[in-house]
């Protein structure tokens, strides 16, 4: 049932834009995530009033120009990123209206390291309201789409070369343990070679 009505909503939003809905893609690039997403304008004026400055109920080009650097900021707290555990910034890449009175918000995110794991959590529900739906497609080792909620707003997905990196380096404490039996058994050995042979006895 799930997996039917996912794949409905994934269908249907690739054709028109449904209010209380949106989608978005979050794709592994060498430098970090880059992220595609698409709501009805009505629920983007809800995340940036400013897209609608006038307020009479429709989005002009001129207005999305002036919207800009207030969607990056509404969405750099809402559309969070961390590669390996790590915050990656973000910075918006473009932004622009649609066909089906849709809106279009593309995101870059620069992280730390090429990650081998990234979670994406989505936190615009305070705003858009615990009905709304997004439909996250994530594309690294291998694409998949999830349904997020506001009970439910996390994604985690790996890169193509997780499985081909080289295992992490053992702990601190790990390599301790190891140089301190290595230093024992080396004293050992030299006091065993240090001691004299005790004398044969005269015949």
């Amino acid at each position: 049932m799930y997996v039917l009505m996912l794949a409905a909503l994934t269908e249907g939003l690739a054709h028109a834009h449904t209010l209380g809905i949106s989608s978005g893609e979050y794709r592994m690039t060498p430098r970090g995530v880059s992220a595609r997403l698409s709501f009805a304008v009505v629920d983007g004026a809800r995340l940036n009033p400013l897209l609608d400055a006038d307020r009479d109920g429709r989005v002009s080009p001129s207005e999305v120009v002036r919207a800009r650097d207030g969607m990056s900021m509404a969405l750099a707290d809402r559309v969070i990123v961390r590669g390996d555990g790590r915050p990656c910034a973000p910075s918006l890449t473009d932004l622009a209206l649609t066909e089906g009175d849709g809106l279009l918000i593309e995101l870059a995110y620069a992280c730390e390291d090429a990650p081998r794991e990234v979670d994406v959590d989505v936190a615009f529900f305070d705003v858009l309201g615990a009905n709304h739906r997004h439909v996250a497609r994530t594309i690294g080792d291998s694409t998949a789409d999830a349904l997020l909620t506001e009970g439910s707003r996390r994604v985690t997905f790996r890169s193509k070369d997780a499985v081909s990196l080289p295992p992490a380096p053992p702990s601190a404490r790990w390599r301790w343990i190891v140089g301190s039996l290595v230093l024992i058994a080396a004293l050992a050995l030299a006091l065993k070679l240090r001691r004299p042979k005790s004398a044969s006895p005269r015949p």
